[in-house]
């Protein structure tokens, strides 16, 4: 598997990780395999999940079991939201506490630097260090519940002496360091997309969330612009996917659909033979 020559970088994306697992699970038949993969929030636990052996079925298995999604969850947020509401205490409602207890529960004990086939970088933001970052050493379940924890919505956590945020914040898809990566010449990047953004975009009630959200997509577009052109120059070659879902809710009713969105795409990618 190693020694491809290719990287695979999965976006961040509200519950992307249905749709990131339905494009790994495709790919995962093709006869070459990415060397290297980055995630950011979803795409954190989809890339962790496939580095650690998941493949096809099995890791749409893993997915569809419905606590992964409960995990993030906990009735602790009612004590938590007149602190963070006020600005008294607390960077976030929800902790993610249950979700690195079960996804532990799950896959063990998992060092990113034990992981080969293919290597993992998780993408989180540092607030001590003000600084994004792919980290590849430390604790894998741990780095990727916390590239997940949305600002306001969950609390900071902290891990190795720095307070990590989702990783999204400044790498929406984690690219970047594999443009002066030597062993890496293709970067394939997966994006999830959820088709309401699109048909909201110009009509609808505007409130804070809304704003944030549209403001922090014009701000990944930009980034992600600059950052295609610098690899271009580096003589990398970018190929990029992009599966569009609805809106996976708070519930699991869509979760099949947006599975079957990501299968798609993946077969996309196999038929393009960038994995041949």
């Amino acid at each position: 598997m190693n020694g491809s020559g290719v990287a695979l970088c999965l976006g961040s994306s509200f519950r992307g990780y249905y749709a990131h697992c339905g494009f790994l699970a495709e790919i995962s038949n093709c006869p070459r395999q990415p060397e290297k993969i980055a995630g950011t929030s979803a795409g954190a636990i989809a890339g962790l999940l496939y580095a650690v052996g998941y493949r096809s079925n099995k890791l749409i298995r893993f997915i569809t079991a419905r606590g992964l999604t409960r995990s993030f969850f906990d009735w602790g947020f009612l004590l938590r939201i007149p602190g963070v509401v006020t600005h008294l205490r607390g960077t976030g409602i929800f902790t993610g506490d249950g979700a690195i207890t079960y996804l532990r529960k799950r896959l063990g004990q998992v060092r990113l630097e034990d992981l080969h086939a293919p290597q993992l970088g998780i993408a989180v933001t540092d607030l001590i260090g003000c600084r994004s970052l792919l980290v590849s050493h430390g604790d894998a379940v741990e780095y990727a519940v916390a590239s997940c924890m949305v600002p306001g919505l969950f609390r900071a956590r902290a891990i190795d002496d720095r307070l990590l945020w989702d990783g999204g914040l400044a790498h929406d898809l984690p690219f970047q360091g594999y443009i002066d990566d030597p062993d890496i010449h293709t970067i394939l990047l997966h994006r999830v997309e959820h088709s309401c953004h699109a048909q909201r975009a110009s009509s609808g009630a505007w409130n804070m969330t809304r704003g944030i959200a549209v403001s922090h997509k014009i701000i990944a577009n930009e980034l992600n612009a600059r950052r295609k052109k610098l690899a271009a120059i580096k003589g990398k070659r970018i190929i990029e996917y992009v599966t569009h879902t609805p809106h996976p809710g708070l519930t699991h009713k869509h979760q099949h659909t947006l599975i079957n969105a990501g299968r798609r795409t993946g077969q996309q990618a196999a038929k393009d033979r960038c994995l041949a």
